[in-house]
């Protein structure tokens, strides 16, 4: 019977530690919504990408977001382009927010037959095969359905960009990001 609390401690201390070994690090401390999923027509997804307000730079693959409000559509594995974010016409490109700025990403499923959604994480890459047993937490969509013939499915992520720092973007679906469909989120 004495030896029960010092196997009651023992137990509590490894729970900590295992627990601390596989928790992620802490979501990132942006202020972000996310609306409901919706499925909207091609019409409809050529006017908001047409409606981008973004610098892209194709030279060295990155988008620049001034301050004000902006919206990037994020178009999840369009054909042609498996598991790769095409933003502004861009493979996984470095995106540059300004601080203050309001961000809205639409996320767009433009893949036939496989399920997308974007994560923001402080982790940073290479990414297991399942990255979402590792960034439990983090500001994310749902698991969007693949696109339809004239419709996708799309779900938007507001983000508050009041705190300056390097973030990631990826989709969880297994193996995703670990393959690549990823890039960074820079708050300055």
């Amino acid at each position: 019977m004495r030896w029960l609390p010092i196997i009651a401690v023992a137990l509590v201390v490894l729970i900590v530690v295992t627990g601390s070994i596989f928790v992620a690090r802490p979501s990132p401390s942006l202020s972000v919504s996310v609306s409901s999923p919706q499925r909207i027509s091609q019409t409809d997804l050529d006017s908001m990408v047409s409606g981008a307000n973004a610098t892209t730079y194709a030279s060295n693959n990155t988008i620049w977001v001034g301050a004000g409000v902006s919206r990037l559509v994020f178009l999840a594995a369009p054909p042609g382009h498996d598991e790769i974010f095409v933003i502004n016409g861009l493979l996984n490109p470095t995106i540059y927010v300004s601080k203050g700025s309001q961000l809205t990403v639409t996320l767009a499923n433009a893949d036939l037959d496989m399920y997308h959604n974007l994560a923001v994480t402080t982790r940073d890459p290479p990414y297991s095969s399942m990255p979402m047993m590792s960034h439990m937490g983090g500001p994310r969509t749902s698991m969007l359905s693949h696109s339809e013939t004239g419709y996708y499915w799309v779900q938007d992520m507001r983000i508050a960009a009041n705190s300056p720092g390097q973030y990631w973007y990826m989709c969880e679906y297994p193996d995703h990001a670990a393959i690549g469909m990823y890039g960074s989120l820079v708050i300055s």
